[in-house]
């Protein structure tokens, strides 16, 4: 039988079940979805889904290396900051019909 001095002393300082680790894992993915999407909601909004994408690719292998909101939510802010800083496009998407008449024009019928 071994003491419960020893069996302390050699225990891992940060000793956590496998539903406490997977509760970290769900979290996690949790919170790298909420702050990806800020800065998509935000390019989609304003008419930048380029920036907004970009963004996205940038707030989510910092929010996932483990930091969580601590590290994501400031890089999703700062590129929703500069999303809203830039001005809105003016020209208008187009509509079905116009999508079409455009693929005519580029194959020739």
């Amino acid at each position: 039988m071994v003491p419960l001095a020893v069996q302390l002393a050699f225990a891992p300082v940060l000793a956590v079940s496998d539903g406490m680790s997977m509760g970290f894992i769900i979290g996690i993915t949790i919170a790298t979805i909420v702050c990806a999407a800020i800065p998509l909601v935000a390019g989609a909004n304003r008419g930048h889904i380029a920036m907004g994408i970009i963004g996205a690719l940038f707030t989510i292998p910092v929010s996932a290396s483990g930091l969580g909101c601590l590290g994501g939510l400031p890089v999703a802010l700062f590129f929703t900051a500069i999303i809203k800083l830039l001005p809105a496009p003016n020209r208008p998407l187009l509509s079905q019909a116009e999508m079409e008449q455009e693929v005519r024009r580029i194959r020739g019928y």
